[in-house]
């Protein structure tokens, strides 16, 4: 699902009011003088919120098509800059959809979603490893992007405007027919439940990730197409176990 083009009404800005006075003369003037290739996500960050951005939205809209190019290049950033492009999309919803680009940023949040789960990658630390990481453990697994597919999931419901993007997002996992990845992002996200990040406690999310019998289902289909490629010796007997499969 590639990103949809947004046509812009306003250029860059030559200069960001910082409404809630929370910069400095040094720092917006770094940000201005930034070009547009050189952004990086704390740039993004600072132009588009949370809670407390350096422009207002006439002065941000700008740099969203930027933003959402940024992330789906740079999975590493992603879980710094997505709640900043939830905050403004659901703060500044109506905004957008007089603009004309609601839709398209509707439609690039849910991008993110189905670009962080188009492929499903096990990072796994043996004792070793996880020596040298000074961490007291015989091993640990960890799903790339679980943590911005939480942390992005969690925002949409927190911030309510787009909620039904995560519900949706969470539904197209569960429809995983025949497709042994969407299903092990089914199982990880369920079994993400007890995590530090998680995907969000909304009932409708929440109910779904419990259905048991699209447990045993994404399970069996598992087991058939890719535990037996798995490079890492414990993930999915962890998986498993903590689901209770």
């Amino acid at each position: 699902m590639p990103l949809v083009s947004m046509k812009m009404r306003r250029g860059r800005p030559k200069t960001l009011s910082d409404p809630y006075h929370d910069f400095t003369e040094d720092g917006i003037r770094e940000i201005l003088s930034t070009p547009d290739d050189r952004f990086e996500w704390h740039h993004y960050q600072s132009v588009l919120g949370p809670f407390l951005p350096a422009g207002t939205y006439d002065e941000s809209v700008y740099f969203l098509p930027g933003a959402f190019d940024f992330i789906l290049r740079h999975d590493d950033d992603a879980l710094d800059l997505i709640t900043a492009l939830v905050w403004f999309a659901s703060e500044y919803s109506d905004r957008l959809a007089d603009d004309g680009l609601l839709d398209a940023v509707r439609h690039n949040l849910l991008a993110c979603f189905q670009h962080w789960t188009a492929h499903f990658v096990v990072i796994h630390f043996d004792e070793e490893g996880c020596r040298k990481k000074g961490w007291g453990l015989k091993h640990f697994d960890y799903v790339y992007n679980i943590e911005a597919v939480c942390e992005g999931s969690c925002d949409l419901v927190r911030f309510e405007t787009h909620r039904d993007l995560a519900e949706s997002f969470f539904a197209s996992l569960a429809d995983f027919g025949d497709d042994p990845i969407k299903a092990a992002w089914f199982l990880e996200c369920a079994r993400s439940r007890g995590d530090v990040r998680f995907p969000p406690r909304h009932p409708s999310i929440q109910n779904l990730l419990a259905n048991d019998h699209l447990l045993h289902g994404a399970a069996k289909l598992v087991l058939a197409k890719l535990v037996p490629d798995e490079k890492s010796p414990t993930y999915w007997t962890d998986t498993f176990e903590v689901l209770g499969l």
